[in-house]
């Protein structure tokens, strides 16, 4: 009995270290960029600028335009399939980020053509940030993580959160 244990303590010590693999090292992956783990870099991938100046977000279709604008409310736009800016229809948004001892939660509701965040992104100029996207009222929330990073890109005359580049930076 006393050798199942252990086996079975060893096994779990192998599962754990597998899932804390190198890969693993507190940020999110699924952003669009190939990594150099070894020195700790990623280079960007050319994408598509937001009609608007800023972050297409594919994870939902239609897919929609994440800016934030110089008030640093969230503005949420539709884009048709050639990236053009569309009227919102049925999507819903929230929108949780900052410190996550004391994170911000912001609700968007429909101005004009375009959702609007009921209030301001935090103080700072990076933060992860989790959007859950309903693209209609009876639909599956889709979760959407990424760094807001207000950093100015080297290469391109977007913000590091909207950055449509192919360029190499460390992560800090």
């Amino acid at each position: 009995m006393k050798h199942i244990s252990i086996l079975l303590t060893s096994f779990a010590a192998l599962l754990f270290a597998a899932g804390c693999s190198d890969k693993d090292h507190g940020h999110d992956h699924d952003h669009g960029h190939d990594h150099e783990h070894g020195d700790h870099t990623h280079t960007h991938e050319k994408k598509t600028p937001g009609p608007n100046g800023g972050r297409i977000l594919t994870s939902v279709e239609p897919h929609l335009e994440f800016l934030v604008r110089e008030d640093r409310k969230v503005q949420i736009a539709a884009l048709t399939e050639d990236a053009k800016a569309a009227p919102v229809t049925t999507q819903t948004l929230t929108l949780t980020g900052g410190d996550r001892a004391n994170p911000t939660s912001l609700t968007f509701a429909k101005e004009g053509d375009v959702l609007i965040s009921n209030k301001a992104l935090p103080e700072g100029k990076r933060f992860p940030v989790i959007l859950q996207i309903k693209t209609s009222p009876d639909s599956s929330a889709v979760t959407d993580k990424f760094e807001v990073n207000f950093s100015s890109c080297p290469t391109c005359e977007y913000q590091e959160y909207a950055c449509i580049c192919d360029h190499t930076h460390p992560h800090d």
